[in-house]
């Protein structure tokens, strides 16, 4: 018993420093891969246009990245704490800080309609773009630019937006293949009715207690409502990682 244990906690300690390694390579791709599509941009050949597509599939899978495993990756720090020669609890607010900022943007995406931006192939999933912001309320760690009243509000226009007309359901009441309604064409090799349900990440916040402020403070607007509506709205600043 107590060598499963061991084995169990050594197989944790190696997913954990394979993907901090992929922590850092990804944030140094990030911060220079502009820079250097930038220059080859400019040039007149077609190898650079190869590496131009190489660059840019690198940014895509760090944004599908920044949705899926670095939530994942957060969570298991908060659990394994330390362990193996390593004290995972430093990285912890970084990791914190980079979903808060996700959080941030997520948020800015919705539309005053509820809408937001259909990016990427993981559409299917629906509302499971919207992991981090759903993910940082539960934990009750939203970054000071967001409350939990504009957070609640615009996720609930989300909600309506997608589900309360559309066909999302089969005769099995079952979610279909889609994003808003059933798309079958949106369905990669690997998709099934099953994986669908990731979509369920975005309720995360029904993990609160009832007299939780989320659901005890008033709606507010969120941004896009602000900025399209006339009302003053927070600038978006340059954001620095602690690379």
């Amino acid at each position: 018993m107590g060598l499963m244990f061991i084995t169990i906690d050594l197989v944790i300690h190696l997913i954990l420093v394979n993907v901090l390694i992929n922590h850092y390579v990804s944030t140094f791709l990030l911060l220079v891969s502009h820079e250097i599509i930038e220059v080859i941009w400019n040039l007149e050949s077609s190898f650079p246009m190869l590496i131009y597509s190489i660059l840019y599939s690198i940014q895509n899978t760090l944004v599908y990245r920044s949705l899926v495993l670095f939530q994942s990756f957060k969570n298991m720090i908060d659990a394994k704490g330390g362990g193996w020669g390593i004290d995972y609890r430093k990285f912890r607010e970084r990791q914190l800080k980079r979903t808060q900022k996700m959080a941030i943007v997520l948020e800015r995406f919705i539309s005053p309609e509820g809408t937001f931006p259909v990016i990427g192939r993981s559409t299917p999933y629906r509302m499971a773009a919207m992991q981090p912001l759903a993910l940082m309320a539960w934990y009750q760690t939203l970054p000071k630019d967001l409350s939990n009243g504009q957070v609640r509000a615009a996720l609930t226009q989300v909600f309506h937006r997608m589900f309360d007309q559309q066909n999302n359901f089969n005769q099995g009441g079952y979610l279909t293949i889609g994003f808003c309604g059933s798309q079958p064409d949106t369905a990669d090799w690997y998709t099934n009715n099953g994986s669908l349900y990731m979509c369920s990440l975005a309720f995360m916040p029904l993990g609160l207690p009832a007299d939780h402020p989320f659901w005890k403070d008033a709606p507010q607007p969120w941004t896009q409502v602000k900025a399209w509506g006339g009302q003053p709205f927070p600038k978006d600043h340059r954001w620095n990682d602690d690379f």
